[in-house]
């Protein structure tokens, strides 16, 4: 009994910090300045991840072609460099996007509808003293009709 009070405190403890370190993430986002997807209607919720150095994540996306789409990563700072990959059907690539560049954020197109795959990934870094590099990251997708756009003629 005494073993069983000890788990279920020791699996409370770990929750709650779990659930403590999530909240920083969803914090982060919170506080990121998203003045850039303002005139994006957002493709559901943003997505949030504590993510490793090495680690990778995909998201599926239905890219429609009537439609132009605003991706935004958002992360922190001590993860290093994070690359945004965007794979096509057939798996070829439609575009690399790392966060050494200035913006934040990245515009799609296609010419045809489709259904791709964002890859958010984190170099394989280790700070100085051999610890994982580790950090929140968080991840928008907006759309607006191409109709939208202003066209020079």
């Amino acid at each position: 009994m005494k073993n069983l009070n000890k788990t279920i405190a020791l699996v409370g403890c770990l929750s709650l910090f779990s659930t403590s370190s999530f909240g920083q993430c969803k914090n982060m986002l919170k506080k990121a300045a998203l003045s850039v997807m303002k005139a994006y209607e957002h493709c559901g919720n943003a997505q949030v991840a504590k993510m490793y150095s090495g680690d990778e994540a995909s998201i599926p996306q239905e890219i429609n072609s009537s439609k132009c789409y605003r991706l935004m990563a958002i992360t922190q700072k001590r993860l290093g460099e994070v690359k945004l990959t965007i794979l096509g059907e057939n798996g070829d690539t439609l575009g690399i996007r790392t966060n050494e560049e200035q913006q934040s954020y990245w515009d799609l197109m296609v010419d045809n509808n489709q259904q791709v795959e964002i890859k958010i990934s984190v170099t394989n870094e280790t700070s100085t003293v051999g610890i994982d590099a580790f950090g929140c990251v968080a991840f928008i997708i907006g759309e607006m009709e191409n109709t939208s756009l202003v066209s020079i003629d």
